[in-house]
């Protein structure tokens, strides 16, 4: 149990202050003060950069690779890349790409993302109120040669969503699962004079074709609904079969 962090008490504060007190500068301390049953501890932290996987990867059976993408932040690219290359090497037949539930982050990310395997050409374009585009193109260097499937569902939101819109507009691979969450507009932060923020929709982004997706979501190639009682991923059997089959 966390009893205080650097003098703040954590029974007396709300937890944004208390973890405002934790978190900081890289290489710098925190002195917490914890107690277990009856015995308290008392330790200097250093604090340090955290970061989360967001990619997981494995070979399954009849070697078809799966991904899993849980989030495109800033280091996805790299792991991507670095787990697509390794199945590669391995001997990939066909990859199951896996944004069930993925809410998506960061543009940069996704446009890198999809820079690995992706055939030349545009990727997504976003649109203000006032008609100005931004593009955001593949440079095709290394297109993928294998069948690809993308798994994604409801929960798929904003990045997964240009990343299955892309795959399925260019047809180079199948998505599988239930329709997408259909959020297709760009937000910006605004920072105010007294330190406060406004978060603002400051455009919307189009899938490849033009379509806007906003409100409607993605529909699957294959639709698959997720059994709740079933003891197999369902889903991730019909993307492997699928991969298998091509």
């Amino acid at each position: 149990i966390l009893v205080s962090a650097d003098g703040v008490q954590a029974v007396t504060v709300e937890l944004d202050v208390l973890a405002a007190a934790i978190k900081g500068s890289e290489g710098k301390t925190v002195h917490l003060v914890m107690r277990r049953g009856r015995e308290t501890y008392e330790r200097d932290v250093e604090k340090g950069r955290i970061e989360v996987h967001m990619v997981e990867s494995r070979m399954m059976e009849g070697q078809i690779g799966y991904v899993g993408i849980s989030q495109f932040t800033a280091h996805v690219p790299g792991e991507f890349r670095k787990a697509y290359e390794k199945l590669l090497a391995e001997g990939m037949k066909g990859l199951v790409i896996d944004l069930r539930s993925n809410p998506g982050g960061l543009m940069d990310s996704v446009v890198d993302t999809l820079n690995i395997f992706m055939p030349e050409g545009l990727l997504v374009y976003t649109e203000d109120r006032a008609g100005k585009r931004v593009e955001y193109s593949c440079e095709g260097a290394s297109p993928i040669q294998i069948p690809l499937v993308v798994l994604v569902n409801g929960n798929s939101a904003s990045a997964s969503e240009i990343f299955a819109g892309a795959v399925q507009d260019y047809g180079v691979g199948t998505l599988v699962g239930t329709v997408t969450f259909g959020k297709g507009i760009v937000q910006k932060t605004y920072t105010l004079r007294d330190g406060s923020a406004v978060k603002m929709t400051a455009a919307y982004y189009y899938t490849p074709k033009g379509s806007c997706i906003h409100g409607k979501g993605i529909q699957p190639d294959v639709e698959v609904e997720p059994k709740e009682d079933a003891e197999e991923d369902v889903q991730l059997q019909r993307a492997a079969e699928l991969c298998r089959e091509k």
